[in-house]
């Protein structure tokens, strides 16, 4: 019976109480980042008339973009730099390590004396929160079933929504009680502390990730952790070979990821010029827009972000249904039309002001806001995912400072509306890029959205499995001549059953192709792989149609060559599939070898026909020429499929 690995087994364990409590405490610090990010919009209506307003005129849009962008800033760094450490010390020392950022730097922002304290605090607490980011969704992405990814990851960035709704009710609620005076908004910033030491001490209880374990090569631990999850689990079962993995900012760039990583990269951008431009100056919009009093452009705020809270619910019941991408697309195009419509009716009616933000709101959190978070830890391996889900969260952040930054300046030369409608094409250039770059990664395993081949990969197992059953029957009929027509048939029904996935393959290559590999390269493997069968099969019906009822050592060390031949190509299509920079001296090892088979097979044909064309009447000279020649070829068309390999490797290095 094949055995299964640990992250098989990873992505069958039932959700239990372990999940639900991994997703509370990760939808806490994903919570404090919405909340700690969003305060600041309602601090900025405090701020303003008393340092703000109080600076020239030309000096004021900069500073307040400086003020909302700081901790937008601190993010970059955060998620860029922090994220790829999670790839290299383990997801659970930065699980809580980011947190005390949050501590220390919240309470110091509560502190600041004057803007640019204020500035430099919400920097560095913004480097917690960018780390949060790539962490606490690729320790979701990591524990979480294959069926259920989707639904926890995004029900966990749904609390990002609630924290940002959390900070305008708070800020209302602060704003009306008003304890310090002008100084009020103080508490506001330091409100979230609390929380913040609380969810640390609960995450240290937290287990590293199995799959980051295995990373490291570190089977016994990973193995422990997964009989926590299921104590009924059959370790004789279990496959334990692993390898340690490396991991290189550099494999986002090249050949192999690079298109995934733009499609990771490039609507993030977009979305965020939208979402922070709009979410950070929401209560400064409303007021401007008509709602005069602060009190009503924070209530004004809070009904908004409730509709956000739609917007996830909706992320959460369609995600794993309808997929990423489309609700990628539908949300980038809800915020677009909304916007721009908003910017070309210029607010004309408050009703409708407020029904096209709302619209905005629930496209955003329904579409690009969830799926942007989700399909960054989706679309790479183990070993890169926190430092692409990190680079991811960067980049993102880096239009997250556009956004912040541009909107005042548009507003004060060309006026509110302008500046809605240049967010409403940030919005349609997000969609352009999910169109142009996007793939679907719904109900796939982790490891197999995140392959470079996963398009085709299991095809490619199936097919190469099936060779290899065909060559061990061939090898049986070697040994023992008296089942010859029932493993004939045998190898006969392997051979139609791939004939049958050649079809089904070649449907899928004449459609649109997403995985950043040539549809040539694909086709090249699988003919190979069906020249192969197709051989096997040829030569099984040869020895029965010839009556061959006699083995030789020839014919035995033939099929014994050709069975190696193929379960070494299997291994190498099973290596090649999971390719890694820098990495491949063990493939191209597998390939020599195969080549070496193959000029042993030639030799052992050579001479065993130069010594029976003296000792063996034409009639069997023929018929065992034909069959050894039939056994050979075998071995050539394995080292065909080698070189096809060969060639991939200088291809997408």
């Amino acid at each position: 019976m094949t055995k299964s690995n640990i992250v098989d087994e990873m992505d069958k364990v039932k959700v239990s109480k372990f999940h639900y409590k991994m997703l509370l405490l990760s939808a806490a610090g994903v919570f404090l980042d919405g909340y700690d990010l969003f305060i600041i919009s309602v601090v900025l209506l405090f701020i303003k008339p008393i340092w703000i307003n109080t600076l020239p005129l030309p000096d004021r849009s900069i500073v307040m973009g400086f003020i909302a962008a700081s901790a937008l800033i601190g993010m970059f760094v955060g998620a860029f730099t922090l994220g790829h450490y999670t790839d290299r010390i383990g997801r659970k020392t930065m699980y809580v390590i980011d947190l005390i950022f949050f501590v220390v730097f919240a309470g110091l922002s509560a502190l600041a004396q004057d803007v640019y304290q204020l500035i430099i605090f919400r920097f560095l607490l913004g480097i917690g929160i960018g780390a949060d980011y790539p962490i606490s969704s690729t320790y979701i992405s990591e524990f979480a079933p294959a069926e259920k990814r989707g639904k926890m990851i995004s029900s966990t960035f749904t609390f990002w929504g609630i924290g940002a709704l959390t900070a305008a009710i708070v800020g209302y609620f602060i704003a009306l009680w008003n304890p310090l005076g002008t100084d009020s908004w103080r508490l506001m910033l330091l409100s979230g502390v609390v929380p913040a030491v609380i969810v640390i001490a609960l995450r240290t209880t937290m287990p590293e990730s199995p799959r980051w374990l295995l990373s490291q090569a570190k089977t016994e631990s990973a193995l422990k952790v997964l009989k926590m999850l299921n104590p009924d689990l059959n370790v004789d079962n279990l496959d334990m070979k692993v390898k340690k993995e490396r991991s290189s900012i550099r494999d986002l760039v090249s050949p192999v990821y690079l298109r995934r990583t733009l499609f990771a990269w490039i609507p993030w951008f977009f979305m965020d010029i939208a979402v922070y431009g709009i979410g950070m100056y929401t209560p400064t919009i409303l007021q401007a827009l008509g709602f005069r009093d602060p009190i009503q452009s924070i209530v004004g705020t809070a009904v908004l972000d409730v509709f956000g809270i739609v917007g996830f619910i909706l992320a959460i019941i369609l995600i794993d249904r309808v997929g990423r991408l489309r609700l990628q697309i539908f949300g980038f195009l809800g915020m677009g039309v909304s916007l721009f419509l908003l910017g070309i009716t210029n607010g004309s009616n408050i009703i409708i002001l407020l029904v096209l933000f709302a619209i905005f709101q629930i496209s955003e959190n329904a579409g690009p806001n969830t799926t942007t978070w989700v399909v960054a830890t989706e679309l790479f391996p183990t070993r890169l995912r926190g430092t692409a889900q990190g680079s991811s969260a960067a980049i993102s952040r880096v239009g997250a400072i556009t956004g912040v930054f541009l909107l005042p300046m548009i507003t004060q030369y060309y006026g509110e509306y302008a500046a809605i409608t240049f967010v409403s094409l940030s919005a349609f250039a997000g969609l352009i890029a999910t169109l142009i770059l996007g793939e679907e990664t719904k109900s796939l395993s982790l490891e197999d959205a995140s392959n470079v081949f996963r398009e085709f990969s299991s095809y490619i197992r199936r097919l190469s499995n099936n060779v290899k059953e065909a060559a061990r029957q061939l090898y049986e009929i070697s040994i023992d001549f008296s089942k010859l027509e029932e493993k004939q048939k045998i190898i006969k029904d392997l051979e139609h059953r791939n004939d049958e996935m050649l079809s089904e393959i070649f449907n899928r290559l004449n459609r649109k192709f997403p995985a950043p590999i040539d549809s040539f390269d694909i086709a090249s493997i699988i003919r190979g792989l069906d020249d192969i069968i197709d051989s096997i099969e040829a030569t099984s019906k040869k020895l029965f149609i010839y009556g061959i009822r006699e083995t030789t050592n020839e014919i035995i060390a033939l099929s014994e060559i050709n069975l190696k031949a193929v379960t070494e190509l299997e291994e190498a299509l099973n290596q090649i599939m999971g390719i890694r920079l820098g990495e491949y001296s063990e493939i191209v090892e597998i390939c020599r070898d195969i080549h070496r088979l193959e000029n042993y097979a030639d030799d052992i044909v050579d001479n065993v026909i130069r010594y029976i064309i003296n000792s063996q009447d034409a009639i069997t000279f023929l018929k065992y020429k034909e069959i050894y020649e039939s056994m050979e070829k075998i071995t050539d068309r394995c080292d065909d499929v080698a070189d096809t390999i060969m060639s991939l490797i200088v291809k997408y290095t």
